[in-house]
Parts: C-alpha cells; sequence; structure tokens
C-alpha cells in the first residue's frame, strides 16, 4: 500500500492545505526529530482512506520519511474529523464553515463525538446558522470564509446584501414588465441590464412627461384664440394683414383654415372618445 498516493477523505479535504513555506518548516522539523502523530486512516466505501493528516503526508514526503499511520477500526470517520477540527488554531467564523460544508443540514441524531447543540461542535448555534446560510446562498463566498479571506459575520452581510439586492432587482424587473414589457423583454433575453432599462424607462418617462406638457400648452395656446362667437369670425378675418403673415414666413387660405377646423373637430371627437376619422 503506497501511503502518500491514498485518496483523501472528502471531510477532511475542506481546508486548504498549508502554503509552501509552512510546509517547508514541518517537513524540516520531522526530517530532524522525526513524525510526532500518525497519520489516520480509515475505510470508506471499502477503499482505505486517509482520514486526517494531509499536510504531515506531504511534509513526510518532503523530507523523505516514510510515515507511520495509525487506523480507525470501524469508527466514524466523519465524527473523527469533527474532533479533529476543534483542535486546530482556527477562527469560530471558519470553524463554523467548515462545520457546515461537512454538514449542510442539521445532525439530527447524536454521534460520538458529535453534538449540534453542545461544546463538541466548537461554534454556537447561531454562527453555525450562519454559516449554513452562506454556504446555501454560495459556494464561493463560503470558500473565502474557508480561505481566512472573509470573515463569516462580513459574509453574513454581504449575503443580505446580495439578497437585498436580488428583491430590489425582482421589484425593478415586475414594474418594468408592467410599465416598460419591451425593455423587461430585452433584460429577460439578457440583451440589457436592468439598471440601464430602469434608467431608459425613466428617461422616456419624464421626455414623454415633457412632450405632453409642451403639447397641452400648445393647444391651450391656440384654442384660446378661437374660442369665442361664430359671428366674430367676419370682424376677426377683416383684421388678418397678409403682409404681417408672409413677414413671418405664413400664409393663410380658406383650405388652411378649413383644415384648422377639421383638425379641431377631430380633436374634440378624440377627447371625448370618439375615433378620428383619417
Amino acid at each position: 500500500m503506497d501511503i502518500l498516493k491514498l485518496p483523501v477523505f472528502p471531510a477532511a479535504d475542506v481546508f486548504p492545505m498549508m502554503d509552501a513555506d509552512e510546509l517547508a518548516d514541518l517537513a524540516a522539523d520531522i526530517g530532524a526529530n522525526g513524525l510526532r502523530a500518525k497519520l489516520m486512516l480509515g475505510e470508506l466505501d471499502g477503499v482505505t482512506t486517509l482520514i486526517d493528516g494531509r499536510n504531515r503526508r506531504r511534509a513526510c514526503e518532503m523530507a523523505g520519511v516514510e510515515p507511520e499511520v495509525e487506523y480507525l477500526n470501524g469508527a466514524d470517520p466523519l465524527a473523527y474529523v469533527d474532533s479533529s477540527e476543534l483542535r486546530r488554531h482556527l477562527t469560530t467564523g471558519r470553524r463554523a464553515m467548515g462545520y457546515a460544508i461537512r454538514h449542510p443540514e442539521p445532525v439530527k441524531l447524536k454521534r460520538k463525538g458529535i453534538s449540534e447543540n453542545g461544546e463538541q461542535t466548537g461554534v454556537s448555534p447561531q454562527r453555525l446558522q450562519e454559516a449554513r446560510a452562506v454556504l446555501a446562498h454560495s459556494r464561493s463566498l463560503a470558500d473565502q470564509v474557508i480561505l481566512g479571506d472573509v470573515t463569516l459575520g462580513a459574509a453574513f452581510v454581504d449575503m443580505g446584501a446580495d439578497q437585498g439586492s436580488a428583491r430590489n432587482t425582482k421589484r425593478r424587473l415586475a414594474k418594468l414588465r408592467e410599465s416598460r414589457p419591451d425593455l423587461a423583454e430585452l433584460v429577460d433575453n439578457e440583451a440589457m441590464e436592468i439598471g440601464v432599462a430602469a434608467t431608459k424607462a425613466d428617461k422616456d418617462a419624464e421626455e414623454y412627461k415633457q412632450l405632453r406638457w409642451a403639447a397641452t400648452m400648445n393647444i391651450i395656446d391656440s384654442v384660446r384664440g378661437l374660442d369665442r362667437p361664430p359671428e366674430d369670425a367676419v370682424e376677426q378675418i377683416a383684421l388678418y394683414d397678409p403682409a404681417h403673415a408672409e413677414s413671418r414666413g405664413e400664409t393663410l387660405s380658406p383650405e388652411r383654415l378649413r383644415r384648422a377646423s377639421n383638425f379641431l373637430a377631430c380633436m374634440a371627437d378624440a377627447m371625448g372618445e370618439d375615433q378620428c376619422a383619417r
């Protein structure tokens, strides 16, 4: 049996290996003083597996020392790994995340060496709950906690921010589907970011608002001068001076006045929700 090639028990492979300098120091110590703690082997589905001692095995290989081993002899390898992790110099957050990765769901039955509500887990139920929540949200974020790049507390806050952002995105998309289904379809097809689509929707809405304001003012100003009794028409047209109109690049004709009159009639029909004939 080649001990150096034995597979590692998955639950024991959660945390990263020592870095090169740490392994070199351990190899030097083993070369000088021997291996003080034996490697632990066990059976997993009929296959001999390394249960504990990944770094020591690698350091022995570097030092040219044949590693000594012992066997679990039928003991629960997962319980052994859980117990071993308690003795590692890890922050509470990293220990909680390691336990959560090994046990994504709460352990329903107490086994030797494990009690989710007891001190043997090495973490409080709240920290363990936070670790499982982060793990369920993002394995990548959980791995950052394992590596020590992010604390469990910071990861839990980031998770809440991500979830809040996701809820906000969902609300914005629902609003967009109601007001601008064309833009919502682009977001669904990943042709446009939700932020870009929402900004465009707001911009278009503001432009339309300004367009309505300008059109309303134009209609009011136009109608104000014409809102008078029909008998005033003769008097008004008598006051009309073609020369002044031409100085502004305009000209009036009976056809143009009738076209304007027809347009006003159509506007009246449209305001009354009647269809204006084209």
